[in-house]
């Protein structure tokens, strides 16, 4: 028997072992240095996972809180420097429009204004209002609690509710003082259309409301009737004072005459020295021929009353 087949089937045997050995060991390392990789990486994705699709609120190595509007709050120094003011709700806000604030400074620059309902806003037109400060460039008159333009027919209380080219503030609204605006009085109204009369700006002039005489002007200075007017013949009055030189008398029916023969009359004060007796038909005569009587009174000197009528001699 050849002994030399034993002594290789062992050798074989020992190097099939030794084999395996040499397979199970590189494995081994290769799962060791493996490891450390796996870890760092899910150390990496923890940083950045987010819970329920939103990023929470942390703190950087620097100290720094990170987060965004909406995030709970206790003061200002709990809030990112994106939204920097805590509210009173507790929630941080970036003090845009809409968002609450105590005070201007807890608005932004976009929205600067703390109404006051205590909310940001812009100061634009319709925007609520206590005062002008409260209200923007744009519309920088609070009238009615509600920032406005100062334009024509904006609402007002005083002329400084109103913009230059409307500061007549009357009847509660703008206006540039001109005829027809609406006014209390004389200091809402302009140069050119100075007199307020029936709640109208006008110029006092013919035919002009007014209710006194300071309502008109030179050319219609008096008030007669309601109205201005120069108190010619015609003109209504409610005495003398409210007609002119050229018709000095508030007759009867309440309009200025002259005294002339045949003008209506109650007495003899409504006649001129033309005609200066009051007659039976209750109009200025002189009491000549023809003319109505009663009796010799109604007649002229040195004339008598015959069959009603005047008569000579």
């Amino acid at each position: 028997m050849d002994l030399r087949l034993p002594i290789l089937r062992a050798g074989a045997l020992a190097l099939l072992i030794a084999g395996c050995s040499g397979d199970d060991g590189d494995s081994a390392g290769t799962s060791s240095t493996s490891s450390p990789t796996s870890e760092s990486s899910t150390t990496e994705d923890a940083s950045s996972t987010s819970v329920g699709g939103e990023t929470s609120t942390t703190t950087s190595d620097s100290g720094e809180t990170t987060g965004g509007e909406g995030d709970p709050c206790e003061d200002d120094s709990d809030c990112p420097v994106t939204a920097p003011h805590c509210g009173e709700d507790q929630r941080c806000y970036d003090g845009s429009s809409g968002d609450p604030c105590v005070d201007d400074s807890s608005c932004s620059a976009l929205a600067p204004l703390c109404n006051p309902d205590q909310l940001c806003q812009t100061g634009d037109a319709g925007q609520p209002c206590a005062d002008n400060d409260d209200c923007g460039p744009l519309s920088p008159y609070c009238g009615e609690d509600m920032c406005h333009d100062g334009g024509a027919g904006q609402p007002c209380e005083t002329p400084e509710d109103c913009a230059p080219t409307t500061a007549y503030c009357g009847a509660g609204i703008c206006h540039d003082g001109g005829a027809g605006a609406p006014c209390e009085g004389d200091i809402d109204c302009a140069e050119d259309t100075p007199h307020c009369g029936g709640e109208t700006c006008h110029d006092g002039g013919n035919g002009e409301p007014c209710e006194d005489d300071d309502d008109c002007n030179i050319l219609a200075p008096n008030c007669g009737g309601g109205f201005c007017q120069d108190g010619s013949a015609g003109d209504p009055c409610e005495d003398n004072d409210d007609c002119s030189v050229q018709a000095p008398y508030c007759g009867p029916q309440g309009k200025c005459h002259d005294g002339s023969e045949g003008q209506p009359c109650a007495t003899a004060t409504d006649c001129s020295a033309f005609a200066p007796i009051c007659g039976p038909l209750m109009t200025c005569q002189n009491g000549g021929t023809g003319d109505a009587c009663q009796d010799a009174s109604d007649c002229k000197a040195g004339y008598n009353c015959v069959a009603s009528e005047c008569v000579s001699g």
